[in-house]
């Protein structure tokens, strides 16, 4: 028995080169060695579990042997080299010491057909050209080179592994009700209403959902049947993208269908873009499909807000490798030359005292045929609260003590605790709503949390609390009744230009921005003067004649 080979402290030296047995370097006497005939013990007598033999031949390759294993039976290519280690310092001049030691290197295991002395020797060539000088001496440690090798390519698939496309990050967005980006928690139940249409709208799933907001604000996604197509009610995001994968439900405008898509729109779900990696989605890519048919200013701006929306989650989740730019900061949406929205005339108008009056006076004598919703636009009118701010109120925001009704964070647009002061109009309000809800009639929506609660509420869901403290059984909308307050009226206006109007005539009355930024609940002062402080034209002739009265009284 030959010298046993020195190994490192890491292996278990269990592995001994026998010099007085050798295996021919040949695919057929591999396969016909038969190591379990020979002794499986160590020096001192103890079992041993593999085992190597040198291989002999014409072919052998210096250092290369066939380590076998006795349990398995399976027999590995291994090649033996020399690498320089260091070996602490010198005492007197504190410089490393070396020493060079042998080292095992696996090449692969013997396959009969598949690996054999000839993919051997040539895996074994390689490694002599790239890591031995031209006299055959290791100049780079192999085992070490591969292992940097290894990594490399596994953290490559890694990160394919961690791509997403886009589908698959409009899937995720769903099943996790839309994460907001920016701050913990989700987007608001509007929000994602918003972005569903360009994600995965315009397609029967949409009809599927409903959207509420829980009680901190935070949209979440509820799923129900419909009737009109006979659908069942999907259990989660995945049953509803499995009734309605990829290019599947997208709603054609039929003379007899009651979901109309005029425009034939399909989804970024239903488009081929749906397909492209997230980390491969490039400015071009984006605009070419917000650009690839006639659309309005809205809808390409509700395009691009989607695209970013998911951007920055799949960027935010780690799905997108490196340091890659937001393909949608590069985009413009021209404004047109003309707004084609009907409701946009009004965007700079407001009311007059007299016309606030009729309104007034229109909403007390609807106050029967549209109940809770005239008191609503009675609210909105001496608050001047945005209409989805105002719908949101629940009695318990309403302390009398203070005089207060203290407006939590998540239901303003400023995401800002707001307070209204319970003035004399106000509380006229109020207690206009605590006497319809005394009357028999009415009585049952007492129990709902809501200001102003919804006359479709199911009075046989009643018992069930999460439904009582839910969206559906809250006033979602005021239009039937605003409708008959300008048919009797034949004022031309729009429920915003009520808030519109109450900052405007506070600034004539108030003068500080301040004063008036404290009922408002803006944020900043210069949005008053941007978007709220309108003139009538009536006011607007009467400054121009006293500016020309006053400064250009010399014209004669």
């Amino acid at each position: 028995m030959s010298e046993e080979i020195k190994q490192p402290k890491t292996n278990t030296q269990s592995v001994q080169a026998d010099d007085k047995i050798f295996c021919t370097f040949t695919d057929y006497a591999i396969e016909r060695f038969k190591p379990s005939a020979f002794d499986w013990k160590t020096k001192d007598g103890k079992p041993r579990d593999r085992r190597a033999y040198p291989l002999s031949g014409s072919n052998k390759i210096k250092g290369l042997r066939l380590n076998c294993f006795r349990a398995t039976g399976k027999k590995y290519f291994q090649l033996m080299y020399t690498t320089k280690r260091q070996n602490g310092e010198d005492l007197e001049t504190g410089k490393p010491n070396f020493k060079y030691i042998s080292l095992p290197l696996t090449i692969g295991e013997f396959v009969p057909g598949k690996f054999g002395s000839k993919e051997c020797i040539a895996k074994v060539t390689n490694i002599l050209k790239d890591h031995t000088d031209d006299n055959g001496k290791w100049i780079k440690d192999p085992k070490a080179f591969t292992k940097a090798r290894d990594k490399k390519v596994f953290d490559k698939e890694q990160v394919k592994l961690k791509q997403k496309s886009v589908t698959e990050v409009i899937e995720y967005a769903a099943a996790a009700n839309f994460p907001s980006n920016k701050k913990e928690g989700g987007l608001a139940a509007t929000t994602i209403k918003e972005l569903t249409l360009p994600l995965m709208g315009y397609n029967k799933r949409t009809l599927l959902m409903a959207f509420s907001d829980n009680k901190k604000g935070f949209g979440k996604i509820f799923y129900k049947g419909n009737k009109f197509y006979g659908i069942a009610k999907p259990e989660n995001s995945d049953d509803l993208f499995n009734k309605f994968p990829p290019g599947h439900g997208i709603i054609k405008t039929r003379k007899l269908s009651k979901h109309k898509n005029m425009q034939e729109e399909v989804s970024i779900y239903d488009d081929d873009m749906g397909s492209v990696v997230m980390e491969n989605l490039s400015t071009q890519l984006v605009r070419n499909f917000i650009n690839n048919k006639v659309r309005s200013y809205s809808k390409k701006r509700n395009l691009r807000r989607a695209f970013k929306y998911l951007w920055n989650l799949a960027n935010n989740k780690g799905w997108i490798s490196g340091d890659l730019k937001d393909p949608t900061n590069d985009i413009d949406i021209p404004l047109p030359d003309k707004v084609e929205f009907s409701g946009a005339r009004f965007n700079h108008q407001r009311f007059t005292p007299e016309q606030l009056t009729a309104i007034w006076n229109a909403l007390v004598k609807n106050e029967a045929k549209h109940p809770f919703s005239t008191e609503a636009l009675m609210f909105m009118l001496v608050t001047g609260k945005r209409k989805p701010e105002t719908l949101k109120i629940k009695k318990s925001y309403i302390d009398y003590t203070k005089g207060i009704i203290l407006m939590p964070h998540h239901i303003m647009k400023t995401k800002v605790d707001h307070e209204i002061a319970i003035t004399e109009p106000v509380k006229w309000v109020l207690d206009k709503i605590a006497e319809r809800l005394k009357e028999p009639k009415y009585r049952k929506y007492s129990f709902i949390p809501h200001l102003f609660p919804s006359t479709k509420t199911k009075s046989i869901l009643l018992y069930d609390q999460d439904y009582v403290n839910g969206e559906g059984t809250r006033l979602k909308d005021v239009r039937d009744c605003w409708l008959n307050v300008t048919r009797e009226t034949g004022i031309d206006g729009a429920v915003k230009m009520l808030r519109k109007t109450f900052i405007s005539l506070g600034m004539i009355h108030l003068k500080e921005h301040w004063k008036v930024q404290m009922l408002s609940g803006h944020t900043k002062a210069a949005t008053i003067d941007t978007s709220y402080n309108k003139s009538t034209r009536e006011q607007q002739k009467e400054y121009a004649e006293e500016v020309a009265d006053k400064i250009f009284n010399f014209v004669k």
